[in-house]
């Protein structure tokens, strides 16, 4: 028998039930590294049940119950906040969430911040499940965020936060301390802000796409060439390659090694069939970013679709 032979026989099989499973296995992890990416304009008024403190069997089936028990996700009955916007950082990072306490049983309808690393989420039969992981009694004994007087002026953000959580304080006292301050604004005004090239008007930010892994703002969706809201397209563009300026007392980002045609190059986005964005498509946005700071030329109409 030769050696090719000896080894064939040697060599283990592989059936239709292994290859099947291996299929499953690998088709269930890119829906989860998908899911992690979500829409910045649907979290921000996404509601949030409270996490159980307890563990105890939840009375409204509604809520967790045998899959709630089964996944530790099963949530505190009838108790549930509503975000109504993010604190983000210039990076794109989201530090705290404005939220809601009106679904809190017996509690007054009021707005508090609580720091974005205690919501949490977890991947459940291939859905995104999150939960605010403070209980009602917390919630109900923080102090109360004003956001409107947050949106009409921004400039006191810094205070207001620290006024909202104590444990801010010391990099309150570091940013104020700082010659050149990182930006802190509500992600609801990100949305619709202008978006510049090196030479001139690009579009506007329709939405961004937020790892809720590390609560960032990964990447944004920039609408171009649009009349009245509607038409033209949308690309994608990293969050780390923009810059907020202020141009004629409006803040505006800017990204400053593209021109307006060359941002025309960028990845387009289009929504797939499940989920809010492909992971592959950001791998491709971050490979054909690198590749224009490195001086690579590509040709106009290249992007995640055939034009």
């Amino acid at each position: 028998m030769s050696l090719s032979l000896l080894l064939l026989a040697c060599a283990p099989l592989v059936g239709p039930q292994e290859s099947q499973s291996t299929y499953q296995t690998e088709n269930a992890n890119q829906r989860q590294e998908a899911l992690k990416y979500q829409s910045l304009d649907e979290l921000i008024s996404m509601e949030l049940p409270l996490q159980s403190q307890t563990g105890q069997q939840p009375r409204d089936p509604a809520i967790g119950g045998e899959r709630g028990r089964e996944t530790g996700l099963a949530g505190q009955r009838g108790q549930q906040v509503q975000v109504e916007d993010f604190i983000m950082k210039g990076d794109g990072s989201i530090g705290w969430a404005a939220v809601s306490t009106q679904g809190l049983a017996g509690a007054q309808d009021r707005t508090v911040l609580v720091p974005a690393d205690r919501i949490q989420h977890r991947i459940v039969e291939n859905e995104l499940k999150c939960e605010l992981a403070m209980s009602p009694q917390q919630l109900q004994s923080m102090a109360e965020f004003d956001l409107r007087t947050a949106k009409r002026d921004g400039a006191q953000l810094i205070t207001m936060i620290r006024a909202a959580d104590a444990s801010f304080d010391s990099e309150a006292r570091a940013m104020e301390a700082s010659a050149r301050q990182p930006e802190l604004h509500l992600a609801s005004e990100m949305l619709g802000l202008e978006v510049r090239g090196s030479d001139g008007e690009f579009g506007k930010v329709d939405d961004a796409i937020v790892n809720i892994e590390n609560h960032k703002a990964e990447y944004l969706i920039v609408a171009h060439g649009q009349m009245l809201g509607m038409g033209g397209d949308r690309y994608i563009i990293p969050h780390g390659a923009v810059s907020m300026r202020t141009v004629e007392d409006e803040p505006v980002l800017v990204v400053e090694n593209k021109t307006v045609e060359e941002l025309e190059q960028c990845v387009e986005y289009e929504k797939p069939e499940e989920g809010f964005i492909d992971p592959k498509v950001l791998k491709k946005v971050d490979q054909e970013m690198s590749g224009s700071r490195s001086g690579a030329k590509r040709n106009k109409g290249e992007g995640s679709r055939d034009r």
